[in-house]
């Protein structure tokens, strides 16, 4: 892990989220050479001056999440800097398509965070994430990885979809039946009012299609 700053705390007002191989490694470098900029490191740089690269905070267990803004500052070196920056930075192309960071970002970082998302020609991105991860190397074809993720995508909505109207639909027993659904899913009903928007009522219910669900397994595997 990066070692302890010596000046005030920093932790970032920008988190760029990806995706990967999309040019985000090559912004962590501008923006590190930009004077007044911090940029997350997980561990001190290599030899040749490349930075660390992606933090992951905000996809730990409840454990470091726990440890809360102290523990994320830790990645922020900041002894050089004369003044407070003028942005911190980090990024993590695996932010993007983690249903629960959103919720996280915002309790703990603020509602004026602002987001970073890097893109590029789409089939020039997912070809070069196929040759990034080797799966040429495993005999799967291009073509059968895609058709794979697509697979394992669509399973993944029709989960969630599934969980959410367990969740949001009353039902057909009707409310006065104890046994129409648990109390925690009267509870997540009752908030997910569509007319009035509440971060505390969506995460509430995306914890809820996490649990039962979890991430799309669509990615690299």
């Amino acid at each position: 892990e990066a070692s302890d700053p010596s000046g005030p705390p920093y932790w970032p007002t920008a988190l760029g989220i990806g995706p990967g191989k999309s040019g985000s490694t090559s912004l962590d470098f501008a923006l590190d050479a930009a004077r007044g900029v911090v940029v997350g490191q997980r561990g001190p740089a290599a030899a040749d001056g490349s930075l660390s690269g992606e933090v992951h905070w905000l996809l730990e267990d409840d454990e470091a999440l726990g440890r809360g803004l102290a523990g994320y500052a830790q990645y922020f070196p900041n002894t050089t800097l004369p003044t407070p920056p003028a942005a911190v930075y980090e990024k993590t192309p695996g932010y993007e398509d983690h249903p629960l960071v959103p919720y996280r970002a915002r309790a703990l970082l603020g509602s004026e965070l602002k987001l970073v998302f890097t893109t590029r020609e789409l089939f020039e991105l997912d070809a070069s994430s196929y040759l990034f991860h080797g799966i040429d190397g495993l005999g799967t074809t291009y073509v059968e990885w895609v058709e794979r993720r697509i697979d394992a995508y669509d399973r993944w909505i029709a989960c969630r979809s599934n969980a959410f109207d367990a969740i949001v639909v009353p039902s057909s027993r009707g409310d006065d039946d104890d046994d129409a659904r648990s109390p925690s899913h009267l509870a997540l009903r009752d908030l997910a009012d569509p007319a009035v928007f509440s971060w505390e009522a969506a995460m509430m219910v995306e914890t809820q299609l996490f649990d039962e669900c979890g991430l799309c397994n669509a990615g690299v595997e």
